[in-house]
């Protein structure tokens, strides 16, 4: 009978190309297998962070359907923290002293506010030993400028007392691009019996108000 014929024996050449193709094979498989593992540790990370309830930290913070709105590769930036927004509308205090004479003092802090109106804090003081009593500030501005005028904290100014009565008062200048805000004052007490009244103006507002 004849010889049945056998397999062609593998070279030592072919028996390295097919060990070589195994190995590649196999790392792509590990690498698959990091990857995986990578990727299912950062979700529960995510998860661990919003608690017990599992979670991600966007869905907690309700920014899931603003992400999914965005387009590919547009950047998000963070908003001004500390209510840094509000802070640009409104400006700083500004302090001055508007008033003194005779022992009185009067202070003004201004502050501009976000709607464009000025808030205008006047504090009182009294350097003298006796106290000013029926004390009345009363304010007027130029045509065209709003004024509204709260009544003082208390008609009398103790002796040696320094701010402890204010008054305040609300200021909307709608022709600031024409002219600054200016205002007369006239200033009215009582001392040791006596009846005192002067007057004054205040023309040093900030630019813009």
């Amino acid at each position: 009978a004849p010889a049945a014929a056998s397999a062609p024996a593998r070279t030592p050449s072919a028996r390295r190309q097919q060990t070589a193709a195994e190995r590649e094979e196999a790392r792509k498989v590990a690498d698959q297998i990091r990857s995986r593992r990578r990727s299912v540790s950062r979700e529960v990370n995510l998860k661990d962070r919003g608690g017990s309830t599992g979670r991600s930290i966007t869905s907690l913070l309700g920014l899931g359907g603003l992400f999914s709105s965005l387009a590919p590769g547009n950047a998000i930036t963070d908003a001004p923290a500390g209510g840094a927004a509000l802070e640009q509308a409104v400006q700083e205090e500004h302090r001055m002293v508007v008033y003194e004479k005779d022992g009185l003092k009067i202070n003004f802090a201004c502050r501009k506010e976000a709607d464009g109106s000025c808030t205008i804090t006047a504090t009182f003081s009294n350097a003298l030993d006796a106290p000013m009593t029926d004390f009345l500030l009363e304010a007027a501005v130029l045509k065209g400028v709003r004024l509204a005028v709260q009544p003082a904290t208390s008609a009398v100014l103790p002796p040696r007392s320094d701010g402890s009565v204010s008054q305040r008062m609300s200021v909307v200048n709608q022709v600031a691009a024409e002219k600054g805000l200016a205002m007369k004052l006239r200033i009215k007490y009582s001392l040791n019996g006596r009846k005192i009244e002067d007057c004054g103006q205040v023309s040093t507002f900030p630019a813009g108000y």
